[in-house]
């Protein structure tokens, strides 16, 4: 069962709302169970929504490496938003098709900006083809960084491409320190978060709505044709933009509360709960 939060705020031409053509989808905490997997429902759910001719769109913070494999298992024709929609990754092909990137000029003053609010972060960054980081970060990160990923200097010094820089303290959780820095770089980038424990910063005006919007409009589409998954504030963008947001129930309060609808949590095949629902026609 669908657990409504309330009746759909969003008005369209009339009481119907349209078909949707796009289904926009963040993967942890969302679309994937809390152990990384795809649940046999859920993957029978995504390949039926395609065979009617349905786009499906995943857009996660996730690098390309994470979602080559998966997107494969999940019959995806549509695009893969990478890195909070600063990359849009053809799955099918393995290859980039679209990069928006930090200016390396801009990567330096985001990096300087946050150290003022914060002298101990410790930083790393995501180019389309490799992870690097400074000691500080590998010695807090929650998950093994690849071989080879850790530098002896500062990541500042290293800076062509970067497509997302991540952030970390040793106080580890930083709710509290989420307003305060995104107010450091307010106009230069755009910072958001995945989880209590990292700081996601990208190029201003880039986040997974933008780059979303972009392949609805070029298909004819717009957002009330839209159907959009999240459980983060990364999501918040691509959620306020589309036509029908729908947040899972573990997702964070701010998403909950912004949501259109609620489904069940990823544990429980919520994703699939509503794609199984959906208006098959005019």
């Amino acid at each position: 069962m669908v657990h409504q939060l309330r009746t759909i705020s969003r008005t369209f031409d009339g009481s119907r709302v349209p078909v949707v053509q796009v289904v926009a989808t963040d993967l942890d905490g969302t679309l994937l169970r809390s152990d990384g997997a795809v649940s046999a429902r859920t993957r029978a759910a995504l390949h039926a929504v395609q065979r009617e001719g349905r786009w499906v769109v995943l857009a996660t913070g996730r690098p390309i490496r994470f979602v080559h494999r998966l997107a494969a298992d999940l019959g995806g024709q549509g695009p893969v938003i990478c890195a909070n929609g600063a990359v849009v990754y053809d799955a099918a092909r393995d290859r980039v098709v679209e990069e928006r990137a930090l200016r390396p000029t801009t990567t330096r003053e985001v990096i300087a900006a946050l150290r003022a609010q914060e002298p101990d972060l410790a930083f790393a960054w995501e180019t389309t083809r490799e992870f690097r980081c400074e000691p500080g970060f590998a010695a807090l990160a929650e998950w093994p960084v690849p071989d080879g990923a850790v530098l002896d200097e500062s990541v500042r010094d290293t800076h062509d491409g970067v497509v997302k820089l991540l952030a970390r303290h040793p106080a580890g959780d930083m709710s509290s320190m989420f307003d305060g820095l995104a107010a450091q770089v307010d106009g230069l980038a755009t910072v958001t978060h995945s989880t209590a424990t990292l700081v996601e910063v990208s190029a201003a005006g880039v986040d997974k709505g933008t780059a979303v919007a972009q392949f609805v409009a070029e298909r004819g589409f717009a957002p009330e044709h839209t159907i959009a998954f999240g459980d983060m504030p990364n999501d918040l963008a691509l959620l306020d933009w589309a036509g029908w947001s729908v947040a899972v129930a573990n997702a964070h309060p701010l998403v909950r509360a912004r949501a259109d609808t609620m489904t069940a949590s990823n544990d429980e095949d919520g994703v699939a709960l509503v794609l199984e629902g959906l208006p098959r026609g005019p």
